[in-house]
């Protein structure tokens, strides 16, 4: 707008007419760049509602979706702890079956061994002579004595008769004619005889 203004004179001052028109236009142009202002103004307010409501709704759905993350995260790690918890448990149960199975086995086997070696105890009494337990022996093994003496047959060696009752026990059992593992059985049947009578 231009600031200067001229306006005809007439008698005792200006032209009422002309200063009227530019006040009427002045107020006129005045009311225009005020509603453009507060159009400006509202539009400016409008967008910046508008953002802030943006803003809020992406912020809530930002929040939103960690929060349902958060709650798949956490219920997977919980999915997960369970899973472990259950081996876990399934593993110490098959463990107590597996522990209790080799126990029992175990307990079977203690028994098994105390049956036989009761009946092998009772099967061979207790003799007054070394002898007479060999012999006893020979009744209840009597394939593997035969098998011995047909090999010693074959091979025939030079025996001395000698009481049983003045030699050691290995001497003893050098008089049967078996083989060096028949001997070691025999020897071992008779330490066990020998320990069952000490105790």
């Amino acid at each position: 707008m231009d600031k200067t203004v001229k306006f005809k004179t007439v008698f005792n001052g200006y032209s009422k007419t002309e200063v009227d028109q530019y006040l009427n236009e002045l107020d006129t142009q005045y009311q225009n760049e005020h509603l453009a202002i507060s159009r400006l103004m509202l539009n400016a307010q409008n967008r910046s509602d508008q953002i802030i409501h943006e803003a809020e709704q992406r912020a809530a759905e930002i929040l939103a979706k960690a929060e349902a993350d958060s709650k798949m995260i956490r219920a997977e790690a919980e999915q997960v702890k369970a899973d472990l918890i259950q081996e876990m448990r399934t593993n110490f149960i098959d463990l107590l079956h597996t522990a209790e199975k080799m126990r029992k086995t175990i307990e079977n086997s203690q028994e098994m061994y105390m049956l036989y070696s009761t009946k092998i105890l009772r099967e061979i009494p207790l003799e007054s002579s070394i002898n007479a337990a060999v012999e006893k022996v020979k009744q209840l093994y009597p394939q593997t004595i035969k098998k011995e003496a047909a090999i010693k047959e074959q091979t025939p060696i030079q025996e001395t008769i000698i009481d049983a009752e003045d030699l050691p026990m290995q001497t003893v059992c050098n008089e049967i004619p078996v083989s060096k593992q028949s001997e070691t059985n025999v020897d071992d049947l008779i330490k066990s005889i020998n320990a069952q009578r000490r105790s």
